[in-house]
């Protein structure tokens, strides 16, 4: 196929468009392919900033309940010496108890490969 030049003037220069990529095309595809591996690879090593926001909101979570917990320990060990704590008392420590408890096994989880 023959093609005219734009830019000639009118000239009847003719150009024949050859069907091999040029070199500096097949460098760059190559070149990014490298680079999404390279990106590829470096993702599977670090944390993502989802991963790291969801460890941070765990570990914000985690010490609010061991707050909570203390506090409501507090209150138990005042009431102990006045007839014991409430039983509605009781059950929120062991619900906060249970919760943390899961709030750590997710930690752990999300723990970078390193600290597993």
């Amino acid at each position: 196929m023959k093609a005219r030049v734009p830019g000639t003037m009118g000239a009847m220069e003719t150009v024949t468009p050859t069907p091999a990529p040029s070199l500096g095309r097949a460098s760059f595809s190559a070149s990014r392919t490298t680079g999404v591996r390279a990106v590829a690879a470096r993702s599977a090593t670090a944390p993502t900033l989802g991963h790291q926001l969801e460890r941070d909101r765990l570990e914000q979570r985690a010490m609010r309940v061991r707050q909570v917990i203390h506090a409501l320990r507090e209150r138990a060990a005042a009431r102990d010496t006045a007839g014991g704590a409430p039983r509605p008392l009781r059950a929120a420590i062991e619900d906060f108890g249970r919760e943390l408890a899961e709030l750590e096994r997710r930690l752990r989880h999300h723990a970078p490969a390193g600290r597993r």
